[in-house]
């Protein structure tokens, strides 16, 4: 067991929307997913959500209870930033809306949360309390 497994009462998978509702689920209206990585060390833990061609001033970060939200939009602005009028004859990227809510443990202190967005990925560091971050004891 590692420090971050004792964190969560429930195994850690179940966390990225494998078994919890459908409103909590990360499939955007457009059909995409909203993608993240989750680590941890023994001072935070780590949240890196991909999100490319979204704007920073569009992307929004909370917490609702013990879960963290995280949002973005990308719109046609973004793709076509010069107002381009041709005709597209075929397009994977899509615009859209993009969420993701993911339970964290009671042991983050929610208001040391920092964050950064560089090259299309949010990286948000939550802190552990002081009282759950492994202690060294010196023996006398």
């Amino acid at each position: 067991m590692t420090l971050f497994d004792s964190y969560f009462p429930y195994r850690f998978p179940l966390m990225l929307d494998t078994n919890i509702s459908p409103s909590l689920q990360s499939k955007g209206r457009n059909g995409s997913y909203l993608r993240i990585n989750m680590s941890s060390t023994d001072e935070a833990l780590v949240v890196t959500a991909e999100l490319p061609g979204v704007e920073k001033e569009s992307i929004d970060v909370s917490f609702d209870g013990d879960y963290l939200n995280i949002s973005g939009e990308r719109t046609p602005e973004t793709i076509h930033p010069n107002g381009d009028t041709t005709t597209t004859q075929y397009e994977e990227i899509v615009t859209g809306s993009y969420s993701r809510s993911v339970q964290i443990p009671p042991t983050v202190n929610k208001d040391a949360v920092t964050a950064t967005y560089t090259n299309g990925m949010l990286q948000l560091t939550l802190p552990l309390k002081e009282e759950v971050k492994p202690k060294q004891i010196a023996i006398t």
